[in-house]
């Protein structure tokens, strides 16, 4: 029983001493805290080249954000890579000598540019930002002093058509909306055709209106492929994916 309750008091007080460590950071008025917005221990930034229609240079964004002191005017300030964390090679990320975090913005955006390389076209690197702590910046909350971004040159399944976002009567999430009615199950094959329409535009999923208009254009461009005579004739009818799949698209229209 006695274990019990000194153990208790341990997790008071260390409750107790994050919060006061947070509410310093939060509230200080002495200095600004640089920190990017994602939590590292949850979340990351995950690409590919192959969703930039054959770019070899592309451009990723990365949102930042700030605490205490706040900016009332433009803050100068640098980012670097965490070389004990960077899988990338050196010459495959370009960050920018400084950044400017512009003055009264809760939230803004720094921009790193990823060059491909042979390499990922069977592997998946990263890239480990961290904001360097500098003079009147220093870095934010240890969950997000880092920004890990994941890159590859190969095709994967996109957060938006995984994630089950369908949530229950019960408040239980059932399943993915995206595949139940909009594009059907995933394949390579079937996520190609789509970046094919998409051609090059950035897409996350969120705009349901957008879903639906390219889903029914790819829909129609399998109905257009499988109603072809020549296709017919030479028996490549219906489309099949890379498992050998007939390739459906469930979206009404």
């Amino acid at each position: 029983m006695k274990t019990n309750i000194i153990l208790l008091l341990l997790l008071s007080l260390f409750s107790l001493s994050a919060c006061d460590e947070q509410g310093l950071w939060e509230n200080s008025n002495d200095v600004t805290y640089i920190y990017f917005s994602k939590d590292a221990t949850k979340d990351s930034t995950a690409t590919s080249f192959k969703l930039f229609a054959g770019e070899n240079r592309i451009t990723i964004p990365v949102e930042v954000t700030v605490a205490g002191k706040w900016p009332d005017q433009d803050i100068e300030y640098t980012v670097s890579a965490d070389l004990n964390e960077t899988t990338l090679y050196p010459e495959n990320y370009v960050i920018p000598e400084k950044f400017v975090y512009r003055a009264d913005h809760k939230v803004d955006t720094i921009f790193i540019e990823l060059i491909n390389h042979p390499d990922l076209a069977t592997k998946n690197l990263r890239l480990v930002l961290k904001i360097d702590p500098k003079g009147d910046v220093l870095e934010g909350p240890v969950i997000n002093q880092r920004a890990i971004i994941s890159i590859t040159d190969r095709i994967f399944q996109p957060e938006w058509w995984t994630v089950w976002d369908f949530i229950g009567t019960n408040g239980q999430p059932l399943f993915n909306i995206a595949e139940a009615y909009y594009i059907g199950e995933y394949s390579d094959t079937k996520y190609l055709m789509f970046l094919d329409i998409l051609d090059g535009e950035p897409f996350d999923g969120k705009d349901r209106n957008k879903l639906r208009g390219y889903c029914l254009q790819l829909k129609y461009k399998i109905e257009e492929f499988n109603n072809d005579p020549a296709n017919q004739a030479a028996g490549l009818t219906p489309l099949k994916d890379e498992k050998g799949r007939v390739i459906t698209v469930p979206i009404k229209g």
